[in-house]
């Protein structure tokens, strides 16, 4: 049975959803580990996106390079060009629901913490 591979914007959904899971992940990091392996002393090897195929990894580690680079340069217009609408923000205590490129870029301070910043630059 063939597997389906992801298109270029299930990867872009996905990829924007993993960047605002960040800093929940962050904070979970020190107590987590990687479920495949045997001990916490072991390193997690790779991501799951090679599940899908080198076609398919080689598109999302190439989306990722270019988020890092955008967000390390502070362009939020390229970074709302590489968001899919509408975007759902979690913080603690509140849901922020992004409709659109303008509306991000208006509240980009309030969306990209450092946290988050740092968690993808890292």
């Amino acid at each position: 049975m063939a597997t389906q591979r992801p298109s270029a914007k299930s990867i872009r959904e996905l990829l924007t959803a993993a960047l605002l899971a960040l800093p929940l992940a962050a904070s979970l990091a020190g107590t987590t580990v990687c479920q495949s392996k045997a001990s916490p002393q072991e390193a997690c090897d790779n991501s799951t996106v090679d599940d899908w195929g080198q076609a398919e990894a080689t598109k999302a580690r190439a989306f990722l390079a270019t988020l890092k680079s955008v967000v390390q340069a502070h362009d939020r217009t390229k970074l709302a060009l590489m968001i899919a609408y509408p975007l759902n923000v979690f913080a603690p205590g509140r849901k922020q629901v992004i409709h659109n490129r303008a509306e991000f870029i208006e509240k980009y301070p309030s969306v990209f913490s450092s946290h988050i910043k740092h968690a993808i630059l890292t």
